[in-house]
């Protein structure tokens, strides 16, 4: 058989391709979201409730919570057969509750970590900082607190041990975060300990879900696109640009928070840009939806945890 020079040429494409998504997937293995945390802070006081969950996580549901405290790794539910839920922490405690969090299916696919710190010291306090990444653009407040105070109080605030500033109310904003604003995090406050260290991180604006996983749909197909969840936050509205014009997914402002569900793709009114916006001002990166008669469609399926990729190809 003869192979002309154009395929030989696809060929090398489709190899050039599977080094590189190869490479993506080995880079990659141990970065694949964050856990859940209620309230989303790293840091609290001794008794105070905190809730640790996966569901979700990737679209995927069964994760076990994961915990290492002074070395010991163990689901962090009392028993394996109750540890697919959220991990709801009524009382917490130093000894047993400070560590790592993290999600783990099957042993294999594993999430990044958490890093929970819980003090019992009187004269204390603690820095209220985002458990999961912020995304870039975002406005995010510390707030330095310590422990049975009613009353404001000056607080000095440190980022990687170097001051950047003071305020009277012990809150302190840093608008518009980039990722240069990531690194580690304290606080102060006269008469009374400084707080531990925790790291901000901040990602970039993530993609809003789309089901099934494709850009290309035919007319009357149904398409569902979803932000909930996305950086470990809801209240996510699915917004869309059609032609020039940008309007909420949902056919209602009201109903706008959930899920878009597209029963009937038509070309003229769901061919367009989709994102998810919080507030008019947290948004995410968007994607790309065409809905046709007739279309080739291009899959290609990665999973971050197997060194194998699979191309779906489908002409119409």
């Amino acid at each position: 058989m003869e192979i002309r020079f154009p395929t030989i040429r696809l060929l090398m494409n489709v190899l050039m391709l599977l080094v590189i998504v190869v490479e993506f997937s080995d880079s990659q293995i141990h970065n694949s979201g964050f856990p859940q945390v209620v309230p989303n802070r790293q840091q609290l006081f001794q008794a105070e409730p905190i809730t640790i969950s996966c569901e979700g996580l990737n679209g995927l549901t069964g994760w076990r919570v994961m915990k290492k405290i002074n070395g010991d790794v163990r689901t962090c539910a009392s028993t394996w057969e109750t540890s697919t839920g959220p991990c709801n922490i009524i009382n917490a405690y130093p000894s047993s509750d400070s560590g790592e969090y993290w999600c783990e299916m099957g042993g294999i696919q594993k999430s990044n970590s958490v890093n929970i710190t819980v003090t019992d010291l009187e004269n204390h306090v603690i820095l209220e900082i985002p458990a999961q990444p912020v995304m870039q653009g975002e406005n995010v407040t510390l707030h330095c607190r310590k422990k049975d105070a009613n009353s404001n109080y000056t607080a000095k605030f440190y980022k990687n041990g170097i001051s950047i500033g003071s305020s009277s109310s012990g809150n302190i904003m840093a608008p518009n975060v980039s990722k240069s604003d990531e690194g580690l995090y304290k606080c102060s406050i006269a008469d009374a300990e400084e707080s531990p260290e925790s790291w901000l991180s901040v990602e970039d604006s993530g993609f809003p879900q789309v089901v099934p996983n494709r850009q290309q749909f035919f007319k009357s197909e149904p398409i569902t696109i979803s932000c909930e969840g996305l950086n470990g936050l809801t209240g996510w509205r699915v917004m869309k640009k059609i032609n020039g014009d940008v309007r909420t997914c949902a056919s209602t402002w009201e109903a706008s928070t959930g899920p878009c569900k597209i029963s009937n793709a038509y070309p003229t009114t769901d061919s367009g840009e989709y994102w998810c916006e919080m507030g008019g001002i947290q948004k995410s990166n968007s994607v790309n939806v065409t809905v046709t008669g007739k279309y080739i469609e291009m899959k290609l399926y990665v999973n971050i945890f197997s060194p194998f990729i699979i191309f779906s190809c489908l002409v119409c």
